[in-house]
């Protein structure tokens, strides 16, 4: 009797740890974290949610349709540089603890990265470079996906190698229309310079066809164009360009073309954004009202309203 109250009380020990441990993570709720929404200049995004749990962030912070998930790609702060798919969902009133994704996988180096989720909500896409056959070993990145179960997500499944094989490495987001259709972008690098292209693969009868590149309205040759970010309705492209050499990758600057009703592009403008510190990684939410940016290792957000007042008249 005397050890099992002793293991008791040790039990109750560590349940009291754990509870305080979790009661120093923020409690939020509402849309978008509970934030106050931004004014038009950049402001930074949920800073008590993201400042003490990770280091760093490569992929954009997306949510989902009815803006109750959000998902991002990011290394946990601590001396293990494990980096997955991190999720957080708003349930009962607030928004919970960050935790790796079910379809994710936390490890050193990290393999998954890119999440995006389909205007219509039912699937979510991913970079990875895990193995493609069970056993296999990690290789090259290549676009995967996940589709909606319940409030959960199916098992990851591969894109068709037509999208994957295109000439030069995926990389680092993309985006789907509501018909489907996939913009991507590649990229080539050395020590010295880095390029890369945007590409459009369309969606239809059910299969991914073969990837095309878009004009020089939008891809200017020889310098990095990627992480596009399609509207909903397929009317205006978002994404970010740099030079190709060392000293031209930074500040990265935003631009904004739109689709003409021929289905050609504008040509592509730069967007100047008050406050925009050379941010990244586009993003704009579902429904059309904010823009989210990444800086470094902080999240951006600021009013999106803006896009509308770019489209030309025609």
């Amino acid at each position: 009797m005397k050890r099992l109250v002793v293991i008791l009380f040790f039990l109750g020990i560590i349940a009291n740890k754990l509870l305080s441990q979790k009661s120093d993570f923020p409690k939020l709720s509402g849309p978008y974290f509970g934030q106050d929404p931004p004014g038009k200049t950049t402001e930074p995004f949920a800073p008590e949610f993201f400042g003490s749990m990770f280091r760093s962030y490569h992929s954009g912070i997306i949510f989902s349709p009815d803006g109750k998930e959000a998902y991002w790609q990011a290394m946990l702060n601590d001396e293990s540089s494990n980096q997955a798919i991190f999720e957080s969902k708003l349930k009962n009133g607030f928004w919970t603890e960050p935790e790796v994704a079910s379809f994710s996988s936390l490890i050193k180096g990290g393999r998954d990265d890119s999440p995006f989720i389909s205007p219509d909500g039912d699937k979510l896409f991913f970079i990875s470079s895990r193995p493609i056959e069970e056993g296999g070993k990690p290789g090259k990145e290549n676009i995967w996906f996940v589709y909606r179960i319940g409030e959960d997500w199916s098992e990851p499944e591969l894109i068709p190698l037509i999208l994957n094989s295109n000439d030069g490495a995926i990389h680092w987001r993309f985006s789907v229309d509501r018909q489907g259709n996939l913009y991507f972008g590649t990229w080539k690098f050395n020590d010295e310079e880095i390029s890369g292209d945007i590409y459009l693969s369309k969606y239809e009868n059910g299969r991914y066809i073969k990837p095309e590149k878009l004009g020089p309205e939008i891809n200017r040759e020889g310098d990095y164009n990627f992480c596009p970010h399609i509207a909903p309705d397929g009317s205006y492209l978002i994404f970010t360009r740099v030079g190709p050499t060392i000293s031209e990758r930074l500040p990265d600057r935003i631009y904004c073309s739109f689709r003409k009703k021929d289905g050609t592009w504008t040509k592509a403008k730069k967007i100047d954004i008050p406050g925009e510190k050379g941010n990244d990684v586009p993003v704009v939410s579902h429904d059309g009202k904010y823009l989210f940016l990444r800086h470094g290792s902080e999240f951006f957000w600021v009013d999106a309203s803006f896009i509308e007042k770019l489209r030309p008249k025609e």
